[in-house]
């Protein structure tokens, strides 16, 4: 009878920690917006679009992080939009804030790149931690301080010396005290009057 529970609880452990992996969230640089091609070609000049994209969670309300390329990643970045209020810059550090929840997977970002055709076979474009952090964050839908697993493009990985691109990730678990680094919107109390006032 103590097998069984001894089993029984394993089991338990192992649903509770896949379920806490599937909800802790991901953020990766990806080639398309679903999330699954990771490979980037800069063979050519041109440009490129790559995404910033929030999965493995059940949503987000804010995010901190920073774009990092590899030696060799020779692409420049021209323009990036978000999906929500930002401060910051994708390369030095950016805070992407939403009013509601969002579900997952979620586009954080666009990113447009100019390419010149000579990136270094192999070199990576991915997420870093904000600075002064020691990872990226996520606020979840809780309002839950959570770091984030990141993935990583491949640039020109169908070299001979790199030949499949993984799309890997690096998991980080931990969290933080709850805490929300977007500043809190200003809220009035007002009556149907003075609304009605501001339209005449």
């Amino acid at each position: 009878m103590s097998v069984r529970i001894i089993v029984s609880s394993l089991i338990i452990a192992v649903i509770i920690a896949a379920t806490a992996r599937a909800d802790h969230g991901s953020i990766g640089v990806w080639a398309d917006q679903s999330a699954t091609n990771c490979a980037i070609s800069d063979m050519a000049t041109g440009t490129q679009t790559l995404y910033v994209v929030m999965t493995q969670t059940s949503g987000w309300v804010a995010a901190r992080f920073r774009v990092e390329h590899s030696s060799g990643m020779n692409m420049t970045l021209i323009s990036e939009s978000y999906t929500g209020a930002t401060t910051g810059d994708v390369l030095s550090g950016i805070t992407v804030c939403n009013v509601a929840c969002l579900p997952a997977p979620t586009l954080i970002a666009t990113l447009e790149y100019l390419k010149d055709g000579t990136s270094a076979d192999c070199s990576t474009i991915t997420i870093g931690a904000y600075p002064g952090s020691i990872d990226p964050e996520v606020v979840n839908c809780g309002r839950v301080f959570r770091y984030v697993e990141t993935h990583t493009a491949t640039v020109n990985g169908n070299a001979i010396n790199c030949p499949s691109p993984t799309c890997g990730y690096e998991l980080r678990f931990g969290t933080s005290p709850s805490w929300d680094f977007c500043p809190a919107v200003p809220i009035e109390e007002t009556t149907w009057g003075r609304i009605k006032a501001l339209f005449n």
